[in-house]
This record gives structure tokens, C-alpha cells and sequence, in this order.
């Protein structure tokens, strides 16, 4: 787990600060990589002034010819089936390329580790992440981080405000959406976080699990709700694709992926002496 702290300006109560996205799981380089829908959003950030990324790993699909047990020359797009001697590095260039500019904007808070990305250093030696985050200029972290960000108001220029972030790459949990919930919903209890996001199982959906807490308004005891998100961050893979081909996730009958981003909205806002984070 990487550790990092964050401090920014600008927070205001009761305007939206933050658009803070999870992006990851592109593939780029597979057949079924759904680039248009990728390059879509990625646009959408470039032109949002709010944003904030974190990257959630896969970010290309990786698989080599000295992969026996996964390797198709089927699954790769054209652009890879045309470097093969070089294939990890010319998928990771060309999807840097495209995620160059949101860096360039300094937009990028830092970048996880996926297993394919790992996949590809501890079979062949060749520390992709490393370089991919190297020529993005962007931090890199390890499968998951614990992200602290802080943010004064504008207006008084002496409050400051914090936001806990989990995130993690994800791992396993099946084809059922309930275990792809669970999964996450299990480090409600390890961490105190006020967003998780998790990615991986090609799924894009959040929820609100909400915390009780006890305070004191006007001299009275008082319960209130702490409200938290999580974030399943979605994928640019399709499961099913047209034609004579059927990539792994059609043979073992998967579900489709939905395909996108996840997003979190943030702003503080008041109830009577609280401040209180909104997300949606």
C-alpha cells in the first residue's frame, strides 16, 4: 500500500470542489478494447476544471506470445498484431499518448498498479508501470493507496477540510454483482476511509454504506450520519464483441461490461454546527 497526502485550495461550502474520477482497466491493445468510448472520456475530463484522476491499473491488456496459457493473436487490435517484437512497450507508449494530456493538466493524483501490469514485470522482467508512469510524470503506487486530501476554504483561508481515500486495484470475486459489492464493502471495517473505489472486475456501479456518529448540537446529544461512498470504477473491455472471435469473457459466459469511468462529486456544506461532505 502507498501512502500519500494532498494539499489543495479553492474548496467553497456548498459549491462542488472535486469531480474525483477512477480510470482504469482500458486494455488498450486487446481486440476488445471499446477505444471511441475511452477517448470519450477522456475528453470529458480534459474539459472538466474540477476533475481529479486516480489511475486503477490495466492500463493495456499485456498478454505475450510467451504466455502459453493466455496468448491469442486473435485478442490483439491491429495496431498490436503489427509489433509484436515489442508489444508491451508499444501498448503502453501509445496509451500514454492519449493519457498525456490530463497529466500534462496536472490532473492525475497517481497511478495503481493492475495484474496485468504486473503480470508483465514478473514474467518478462520488464517493469511497464515503472516507464508508464516515468513518461506520464505522475506518482506511482503500489495494488492500493491511502490518499489523504485537504483543502481550505476560500473563505476564511483557516479551515481546512479532509477527504480519506481507499483505493485498490481489486481482486477476484466472481460474476455475481453481490460479490463484487462484497468484496469492497469488506474494508468498510479495516480502513476509515470516506471514499473507496475498486476496480477490476470490469463493473461500474457505488453505493452509499453510511456510518452513525454521536456529536453535540446546542448542548444535546445528537446522532448523524456520516456519509460515505463506494466506487466499482468500470472498464473499456467488451465482454462480447462481433464476429467469429470470442475473447475469454464470451467463452466463459460473462456478463457485459459496463463500460466507463467511475466519478464522485464532493462538496462540504453545513448542519447546524457540523460540517458535513456531500457525494454524488
Amino acid at each position: 500500500m502507498t501512502p500519500f497526502i494532498f494539499r489543495m485550495n479553492g474548496m467553497e461550502y456548498g459549491k462542488w470542489f472535486m469531480h474525483l474520477y477512477g480510470l482504469g482497466d482500458i486494455h488498450w491493445g486487446a481486440h476488445g478494447f471499446a477505444k471511441t468510448h475511452f477517448l470519450k472520456d477522456r475528453d470529458r475530463i480534459l474539459a472538466d476544471d474540477l476533475a481529479k484522476v486516480i489511475l486503477m491499473g490495466d492500463y493495456c491488456d499485456y498478454i505475450l506470445a510467451g504466455d502459453a496459457k493466455r496468448f491469442d493473436p486473435k485478442s490483439l487490435d491491429e495496431e498490436s498484431l503489427l509489433s509484436m517484437d515489442d508489444i508491451a512497450i508499444t501498448q503502453m507508449q501509445a496509451v500514454v499518448k492519449e493519457l498525456k494530456p490530463i497529466a500534462d493538466q496536472g490532473k492525475i493524483l497517481f497511478a495503481l498498479y493492475g495484474n496485468h501490469d504486473d503480470d508483465v514485470r514478473r514474467k518478462y522482467h520488464i517493469d511497464v508501470h515503472k516507464h508508464f508512469c516515468r513518461l506520464l510524470g505522475v506518482p506511482q503506487a503500489a495494488y492500493s493507496a491511502l490518499a489523504r486530501i485537504s483543502a481550505k476554504n476560500v473563505g476564511s483561508g483557516k479551515e481546512v477540510q479532509t477527504i480519506t481515500i481507499f483505493v485498490h486495484h481489486g481482486y477476484g470475486s466472481g460474476r455475481k454483482r453481490g460479490g463484487k459489492v462484497n468484496s469492497l464493502d469488506d474494508v468498510s471495517g479495516w480502513f476509515d476511509y470516506d471514499i473507496a473505489m475498486a476496480g477490476h472486475v470490469h463493473e461500474l456501479m457505488r453505493w452509499n454504506p453510511v456510518k452513525l456518529k454521536l456529536t453535540e448540537i446546542d448542548r444535546k446529544p445528537t446522532i448523524v450520519e456520516s456519509e460515505r461512498m463506494a466506487v466499482i470504477t468500470g472498464s473499456y473491455l467488451r465482454t462480447y464483441t462481433v464476429g467469429l472471435y470470442s475473447d475469454y469473457g464470451d467463452r466463459r459466459m460473462y456478463p457485459p461490461t459496463k463500460l466507463g469511468c467511475g466519478m464522485v462529486k464532493i462538496k462540504w456544506d453545513r448542519h447546524h454546527c457540523e460540517r458535513v461532505l456531500v457525494m454524488e
